[in-house]
């Protein structure tokens, strides 16, 4: 999974720093005069999503340089997309992996696992979103 995921990662960056001609014939008409980064949000949203537990289980197969690597191809393909929900899954996700490393660690008492737990109910508050959110790609 991550080696795929990497894989994709290497493509988008690609496509995307050579003008994103893959992504307007995927999408073709849709990107016509539209920023091809928009192209690959939804992926990015997922790939965001699946950072953390993939990370999780590259350490603890032992794959520590794949997992590295693994989260700086993540991280570039997911800035270079224009997608602002994938950008914030990264930044979740990855808070959320260091919230259950340290969670996991013995050395933490009662009460810091009971504030990180707490930390991790607040940050999934739902926010209300309006009809200007509404995916363009969707559309028919």
């Amino acid at each position: 999974m991550a080696l795929g995921f990497s894989g994709a990662a290497v493509v988008v960056v690609a496509d995307l720093e050579l003008g994103g001609h893959l992504a307007r014939f995927l999408y073709e008409p849709r990107l016509d005069g539209v920023d091809p980064a928009l192209g690959y949000g939804r992926a990015a949203t997922l790939h965001a999503t699946l950072l953390a537990p993939v990370l999780v289980g590259l350490l603890r197969l032992g794959f520590p340089r794949l997992a590295v690597g693994f989260a700086l191809l993540a991280a570039a393909a997911i800035l270079e997309t224009s997608s602002l929900s994938a950008k914030t899954a990264l930044a979740v996700s990855l808070l959320v992996l260091v919230a259950v490393w340290l969670f996991a660690a013995a050395a933490l008492d009662r009460a810091w696992r009971f504030r990180i737990r707490g930390g991790c109910v607040a940050a999934d508050v739902p926010l209300p979103l309006g009809a200007e959110a509404a995916c363009w790609l969707a559309e028919p």
